[in-house]
């Protein structure tokens, strides 16, 4: 993996694990991302190391936008074709920073649907 990915992978894992996880949960898998070897994911555990403040991260990358567009306005129908176009331009740099938020919101809804 390059080391981009590592950095995106590595702040994804406790974000979408303030998703899902109980708070116990959610303390266990930041104690082993903080025991990594891996740099990134310790830094992602000492960025989000508490339930709340992945929970905080993500409210603030749902305030995010797309050519000034919050994510809330897109549809889901969207939001996947939105992931799709970044996908297909082919530029890593522009899906490191807009593919993890829209992801996020989609997971947050697909979430919220069940």
């Amino acid at each position: 993996m390059s080391d981009r990915d590592k950095s995106d992978m590595a702040s994804a894992i406790p974000l979408v694990a303030a998703i899902y996880l109980s708070a116990d949960d959610y303390a266990q898998l930041i104690a082993a991302m903080a025991a990594s070897k891996y740099a990134h994911i310790v830094e992602a555990a000492t960025e989000f190391p508490t339930l709340d403040s992945g929970i905080d991260a993500i409210g603030q990358r749902r305030c995010s936008a797309i050519d000034g567009r919050p994510l809330s306005d897109f549809g889901d129908d969207e939001l996947l074709a939105a992931a799709d176009q970044i996908v297909s331009e082919g530029n890593p740099s522009k899906a490191s920073r807009r593919l993890p938020n829209l992801g996020l919101e989609y997971l947050l809804r697909c979430r919220s649907h069940h």
